[in-house]
């Protein structure tokens, strides 16, 4: 009885397990896997480019980010109410604790995002964080979008004339009437509804992998840009080119072009 030909990896020739052979044309071995994933990454940005029209493809760094689905829906009553309540909580500690202006330097400082990055680079990163949609955004929702009473403080330090009950005030009017369902309450489909400023210090200074990929390609790069990637487990669901001046989307699998200005 004749047996098959025995299968190789494509990528380093050693034959393939029985168990190998049926799960795809590589081998377990890690150094192969990442070798498939970077060739499979590549090959995405080659298709994208030449349906979107984008020259040198080559020179937008791949930077990978996870996913979550989110459906925008009407900020509900409850959650409000509940976000007032957390509001209420922090300003009686404050007040419990003395004045704002016993703060601890440290917490008061500028967010490390800002301080240690090139001008173009912060509008670079804030361009891949709007590519992929708010992914860490999602523990806010749980957290009270990270607030705490030294948030608070700070923000009370930069206009020293309001009183604490008028901070939680401006926190409640930039509650946005509809948000991502099941995400922090100022998550919505355009971004965060809270100003840079009033941000917890962790929404501002916080970078997942990707991010760190991104800053550290743009500091050796000659032009702030990447190409991001939207994964989930090994299926690509959307992808965008992004510079400091825009984000060109495409989706994962037929890539179908949108295009949306910063």
């Amino acid at each position: 009885m004749a047996f098959p030909p025995h299968k190789t990896c494509r990528i380093c020739s050693k034959p393939l397990t029985l168990h190998e052979q049926y799960s795809g044309p590589i081998c377990s071995h890690w150094r192969c896997r990442w070798r498939h994933l970077e060739d499979q990454l590549r090959a995405h940005r080659r298709e994208a480019a030449q349906v979107l029209g984008v020259s040198g493809a080559e020179s937008f760094p791949i930077t990978v980010v996870p996913w979550r689905t989110f459906r925008s829906v009407p900020l509900a009553p409850e959650r409000r109410q509940e976000f007032a309540e957390f509001l209420a909580d922090l300003v009686r500690e404050m007040a419990d604790l003395g004045d704002a202006a016993d703060a601890a330097p440290s917490v008061l400082a500028e967010p490390e995002t800002a301080a240690r990055d090139p001008a173009h680079g912060a509008a670079l990163l804030a361009q891949v964080c709007g590519a992929c949609g708010g992914f860490c955004c999602y523990y806010g929702g749980t957290r009270h979008a990270f607030l705490d009473r030294e948030t608070l403080q700070r923000v009370s330090q930069e206009q020293p004339a309001a009183v604490a009950p008028d901070i939680a005030a401006r926190y409640l009017a930039q509650l946005p009437p509809r948000h991502c369902e099941g995400s922090c309450v100022y998550h919505t489909e355009s971004g965060c509804a809270l100003p840079r400023r009033m941000r917890a210090r962790i929404c501002n200074a916080y970078e997942c992998r990707g991010l760190k990929d991104a800053r550290q390609n743009s500091m050796t790069a000659s032009s702030a840009r990447a190409f991001v990637v939207v994964r989930h487990d090994h299926t690509i669901i959307r992808s965008a080119f992004v510079d400091a001046a825009r984000i060109r989307h495409c989706s994962g699998s037929g890539i179908e072009p949108e295009i949306s200005a910063n």
